[in-house]
């Protein structure tokens, strides 16, 4: 009896983990990697990666400032150098780029006092 209602258990948990995995790949953000990790490359004063959230979603990259951090180039490249988007931005607004093909691509986020930070992400079908 105790091991019908485990191994039945077992089986519904077994069965509903792909249908969990697919709830959570819209509701959470976690597609694709999720979140993009910034790098400092060059900081002229304080740094600003704690107000830079960057993730990818499926193709699409997004990058949200959560303070008025003033003017911004965001730069899209593939791994290879080839240029996919650039946008000059003002802060603090949301940024969202749809990246066509799958691959490994750049993002980078230049200030207009030189600050500059980058990051490394893929973007893969589902």
């Amino acid at each position: 009896m105790k091991f019908t209602f485990l191994f039945k258990s077992f089986l519904l948990l077994f069965l509903l983990l792909p249908v969990w995995n697919s709830i959570s790949c819209f509701t959470l953000n976690n597609c694709d990697g999720g979140s993009i990790m910034l790098k400092e490359t060059k900081v002229q004063q304080t740094p600003k990666s704690s107000y830079i959230e960057a993730s990818v979603n499926g193709h699409y990259v997004s990058v949200s400032f959560t303070a008025n951090l003033g003017n911004a180039t965001i730069v899209v490249t593939t791994a290879t150098g080839g240029t996919v988007d650039v946008t000059d931005y003002f802060t603090p607004n949301f940024y969202s780029a749809y990246i066509p093909n799958t691959g490994d691509y750049v993002l980078t986020i230049t200030f207009d006092d030189g600050d500059e930070y980058f990051g490394e992400f893929e973007v893969t079908d589902y």
